[in-house]
């Protein structure tokens, strides 16, 4: 079997549940040496357990993405951690906008408190363009690297109830066409 990421460190943001989990477990059984990215300490760390019980290598990286500061300070403790750089990020983590009491329904734009719209935006857009802007660096430096981003069909085709979501998840794939026009060649 050709182990695809063999020794290379990816970070997975919203690596604690879901989607991110299994691409968490997927990566490490490819070979990778996975950064485990959640808001929430306790799903990040069990996720890490998980993959070292399997045989893999991870590293639990609790974090708030929105926080510039804070996804530095973890791509450098991984890096080290790892003794080496991320070579691979997968933009994972998101935010839908909070469901209400009427059926479980997420509301229209125009019942949707503008407060959601900053959470919904500062982890979906700030989140990716700050988990970006810490690795892309190395990247270009090393000439090689890879990004990922996930958008969901919500951000390509639209959804109803889930404009702020929709419209932020497609400031995501214009973003990722953006820096790869600008630095894909260096990576």
């Amino acid at each position: 079997m050709t182990l695809r990421f063999n020794n290379k460190v990816a970070l997975v943001t919203g690596g604690g549940q879901g989607v991110g989990r299994q691409i968490c477990m997927e990566l490490a059984a490819e070979g990778a040496r996975v950064i485990v990215n959640d808001l929430f300490a306790e799903r990040a760390q069990a996720v890490a357990r998980e993959i070292e019980a399997a045989g893999g290598k991870a590293w639990a990286a609790p974090a708030d993405i929105t926080q510039a500061q804070a996804v530095e300070a973890m791509v450098a403790g991984g890096a080290a951690h790892f003794d080496a750089p991320v070579t691979v990020l997968v933009n994972n983590a998101g935010i839908i906008p909070e469901r209400r009491e009427k059926g479980g329904r997420t509301p229209p734009f125009l019942d949707m408190p503008t407060a959601d719209w900053a959470k919904i935006v500062n982890l979906n857009v700030y989140g990716t363009m700050h988990c970006c802007r810490s690795v892309l660096p190395g990247m270009v430096a090393r000439k090689g690297g890879r990004i990922v981003n996930i958008i969901s069909e919500a951000g390509r085709i639209g959804e109803a109830n889930m404009a702020v979501y929709s419209g932020a998840k497609a400031a995501i794939a214009g973003f990722g066409k953006a820096l790869a026009r600008e630095h894909g060649r260096h990576a």
